[in-house]
């Protein structure tokens, strides 16, 4: 026979469970799959990647600024210190999302 303190604790795990699910499914963009929008994302975030530091993640939001946005994820090459190696290993985690893509195609 389980006892009730085992029963709490179960049900608080589960609750917790479900909690971190949910959030973890609600935080990701629906657009991309939880990939990392590169003309939305934060110091923070673009940090977060792989291979992609405080200096190379300023240099990234500086080029967006300067540029309007990157059209495509091959884009990101252009940028000082980010090659092909550090490109492949977040190529698949990164998005350009749909803003940019409907303005270049509007014109």
């Amino acid at each position: 026979m389980i006892s009730k303190a085992k029963k709490v604790l179960l049900s608080v795990f589960i609750t917790l469970f479900v909690v971190s699910f949910v959030s973890s499914t609600l935080v990701a963009d629906d657009a991309s799959a939880g990939k990392i929008n590169i003309n939305k994302a934060s110091l923070v975030e673009l940090e977060g990647l792989k291979g992609i530091g405080k200096k190379k993640a300023l240099a990234i939001l500086e080029y967006r600024e300067k540029n309007g946005g990157f059209k495509n994820i091959e884009e990101l090459i252009q940028i000082k210190g980010i090659g092909g190696k550090i490109f492949e290993s977040i190529a698949a985690i990164i998005t350009v999302g749909d803003e940019v893509e409907k303005k270049s195609g509007s014109e």
